[in-house]
């Protein structure tokens, strides 16, 4: 086995170990160690990173220490930790040597050429990410769902945990689905392109763990919950969280022109109004995989060429 597995490995295992309740609470915080201890043994990671980790750290060990005693600072801690994971997961911090998985392949015959990286760094922004903000970004028992009420409000809390799925999944995902794939083929950077390419279970895994889960922790986790949170102390409805939120999702895939940040803007929406509905962010993170996953193999990917 590639010893650059193994990094890539924990911080999977991270992730899952936080998503499994009967398993120690420190679990997933230790993997994420081991995985970046492993990361600087096979040079994933070199010693010019070690200073950006001792922060990450840093802020990270103080936030919990802060939250009840002192919320004010927390928030501002917080805010510091997610601009500092944001610098980590857009590859603005030294030390990171993220390996090259795919060069300039052409997935679909005329779309252009498609480069895949493993990103460490993006990957280890949502596991620190996932480490601090849960269970903050799942609903608290309150009233949140007692105040709101309707198709787009919070989930009642007497929800078991299959049905706050469905309620997350459906009717959003397959609306949310057609509507981003459509307005793709309408605007002309996407058509009909079935396919299975040998590569594509290595792409599934990095879209979903490297992927996915940094982006739904920042955009959902992160900033649609405490725009909730706000909305919700003064009473107003939730949905505009989503919306906003979606938007600002959309102008960050700016790089791909604008009718692909219009798609993108819309599918943002739908993650968010999953997050809204289930109250659970692995089904933002879950319905954003499965969108990826299905325009990877039935539409052509990354866009036309044209």
């Amino acid at each position: 086995m590639d010893l650059h597995v193994i990094p890539y490995l924990c911080l999977g295992l991270a992730i899952l170990a936080c998503f499994w309740p009967r398993l120690p609470a420190l679990l997933p915080a230790l993997l994420t160690i081991v995985a970046c201890i492993s990361a600087l043994l096979c040079d994933v990671i070199s010693v010019a990173a070690i200073p950006s980790l001792a922060v990450i750290a840093a802020l990270v060990g103080l936030h919990p220490l802060l939250r009840q005693r002192a919320p004010r600072a927390a928030s501002i801690v917080l805010a510091l930790l997610a601009l500092v994971l944001l610098a980590l997961a857009m590859h603005k911090l030294p030390g990171f040597h993220n390996v090259l998985l795919l060069d300039q392949v052409q997935v679909s015959r005329d779309g252009i050429p498609f480069t895949l990286y493993a990103n460490f760094d993006k990957g280890l922004a949502g596991v620190v990410l996932l480490l601090v903000l849960w269970p903050l970004s799942q609903y608290p028992q309150g009233n949140w769902q007692s105040q709101h009420r309707g198709p787009l409000a919070p989930p009642a809390t007497s929800l078991r945990y299959d049905q706050l799925l469905w309620r997350g999944f459906w009717p959003l995902f397959p609306l949310t689905f057609l509507f981003s794939e459509l307005l793709g083929v309408t605007f002309g950077f996407l058509t009909w392109d079935p396919k299975f390419p040998s590569y594509t279970l290595l792409f599934l895994a990095v879209n979903l763990w490297l992927t996915c889960v940094a982006e739904e922790l920042f955009f959902r986790g992160l900033l649609q919950t405490s725009l909730q949170r706000w909305l919700a102390a003064r009473g107003y409805a939730l949905w505009p969280a989503a919306v906003l939120v979606g938007l600002l999702f959309g102008v960050a895939h700016l790089a791909g022109g604008w009718p692909y940040a219009v798609a993108v803007t819309f599918a943002g929406i739908g993650y968010g109004l999953m997050y809204l509905r289930s109250g659970r962010i692995e089904v933002a993170i879950l319905g954003h995989f499965a969108l990826n996953a299905v325009h990877f193999l039935l539409f052509s990917y990354p866009m036309l060429a044209s």
